[in-house]
């Protein structure tokens, strides 16, 4: 399966492999006449076991204090960091983390500090934990470059 090899250690391409994993696993949504059962599960089952690796990382990233993964690669995995497609396209959640990113990306980290914690706190129970990872990420991050100091380690 071109997923599972896209996440291979020698390419780690997660932002593709988690697109093209998903996207096999959609098919029986979008194109039912050419999914299978057998597709289906195993894209499911290799989605699942490779958001759990990321999110191992991640851990492991943040208990190292050091990233194992770039901060525009985690940015990148967000939209497809749920394997049911959430936030969808055009939705309030979609807009909320456009805004994020803008402001991340434009290097308003305080204002991206608070778009990112407006969409957690808004969809806490719809995200997946490899998004809650990833959020967890992108707003140690800002508060890191913006030189808050919040005096907890709420995050």
């Amino acid at each position: 399966n071109a997923g599972r090899l896209l996440a291979d250690p020698e390419v780690e391409d997660f932002v593709k492999s988690l697109a093209y994993l998903r996207a096999a696993y959609s098919l029986y949504k979008s194109h039912p006449k050419y999914a299978t059962d057998h597709l289906t599960e195993t894209s499911r089952y290799a989605y699942e076991r490779l958001s759990e690796q990321i999110v191992a990382l991640i851990h492991e990233s943040i208990s190292k204090k050091g990233s194992l993964l770039s901060i525009q690669l985690v940015a990148d995995m967000f939209l497809y960091a749920d394997l049911e497609d959430f936030p969808t396209p055009s939705s309030k959640e979609e807009k909320q983390w456009r805004s994020a990113m803008e402001a991340f990306q434009s290097q308003s980290w305080e204002l991206a500090l608070v778009q990112f914690e407006k969409l957690e706190e808004a969809s806490k129970n719809r995200l997946s934990e490899l998004q809650l990872a990833l959020l967890m990420v992108l707003k140690q991050y800002s508060i890191s470059a913006s030189g808050i100091n919040r005096g907890d380690d709420e995050l």
